[in-house]
């Protein structure tokens, strides 16, 4: 069965994607750092899942700014609307 894919879900799973790649971070050393699983840190990334503003608040903290040479994006009210509008 294909994934259902939420547009909103997936660009903002790929920008966290963007972040996570450009601190040169895995995805299961994100989900060690955020206290997930690899597999839903994928979800995420991918579109399938939308996160919850606990699971942002965790990506902030890891590649927020200052961390890895990366800077968090200007949109990070409209990152943290996304992930509360999500129940995962």
């Amino acid at each position: 069965m294909a994934e259902k894919i939420d547009a909103e879900a997936l660009q903002f799973g790929q920008m966290l994607q963007r972040y996570r790649e450009s601190a040169k971070v895995t995805q299961q050393e994100t989900a060690d750092a955020t206290g997930l699983t690899k597999n839903y840190i994928s979800s995420i990334e991918r579109g399938v899942h939308k996160c919850n503003a606990q699971t942002f608040i965790a990506y902030a903290k890891k590649y927020g700014e200052g961390r890895g040479g990366t800077s968090w994006p200007e949109s990070f009210a409209a990152g943290e609307a996304a992930c509360r509008k999500g129940s995962h």
